[in-house]
């Protein structure tokens, strides 16, 4: 699809998922000193297989030659939602899936506090050094996808992965080392946090995303 230097695709987890444009997001920041619109896709408790399939939406029903991705844990997995299988037959997995309840992303620790799953079969089937593994593969094609476009992809809770990447730990300003504080909030980091990440980062990402 043609891409247009007006836009700034943002995919990722919770970390910049948004249910309506803050302009105190540092992301928005960053997309009004650009002069651009944002396209965001991200998704509460997304995976990095979830976050891949933001990308591919994006790349086959918008235009945007820029894009900002913030990895995730590799301990999330998919749990499908769709209780009549015979009518929902898994030919290929789409975004919109994780949009409509027929798929959800979550973290493994917390399906198995839930009780969805128990702890002896997650073990088994998603140890955290398959998981890494795993998740290696899929970013590396994340990175590759986006070769052509000018980007900003962020490790942030995927601390094992560092190629061709920035390593930039976002959750060290969110609200998980703040604390409550009496502000507005998105994505996990009060306003504050985001002018302070901004401020840290902010001429960092631009650079990446005017090259």
């Amino acid at each position: 699809m043609a891409t247009s230097n007006r836009n700034i695709l943002i995919v990722g987890d919770s970390f910049v998922a948004e249910d309506f444009k803050h302009p105190f997001t540092w992301w928005n920041k960053i997309s009004y000193d650009l002069g651009c619109q944002t396209i965001n896709l991200g998704i509460s408790g997304a995976s990095n297989f979830n976050i891949w399939h933001q990308i591919m939406h994006a790349k086959q029903n918008y235009e945007f030659d820029k894009v900002i991705v913030t990895l995730t844990r590799p301990n999330r997995v998919e749990k499908v939602l769709v209780n009549d299988y015979d009518l929902w037959p898994i030919v290929e997995t789409h975004f919109e899936d994780f949009t409509n309840d027929k798929i959800k992303s979550w973290a493994i620790h917390e399906w198995i506090v839930d009780g969805d799953y128990p702890m002896e079969v997650m073990e088994k089937f998603s140890p955290m050094p398959l998981a890494i593994s795993r998740d290696r593969i899929v970013v590396n094609d994340i990175v590759t996808q986006l070769s052509e476009y000018s980007s900003c992809i962020m490790n942030n809770l995927f601390t094992e992965y560092t190629d061709n990447i920035e390593d930039i730990d976002i959750r060290a300003y969110s609200d998980v080392v703040t604390g409550v504080l009496d502000e507005g909030e998105c994505g996990h980091l009060y306003e504050s946090m985001h002018q302070k990440f901004y401020d840290d980062y902010g001429h960092r990402i631009k650079s990446l995303l005017q090259k």
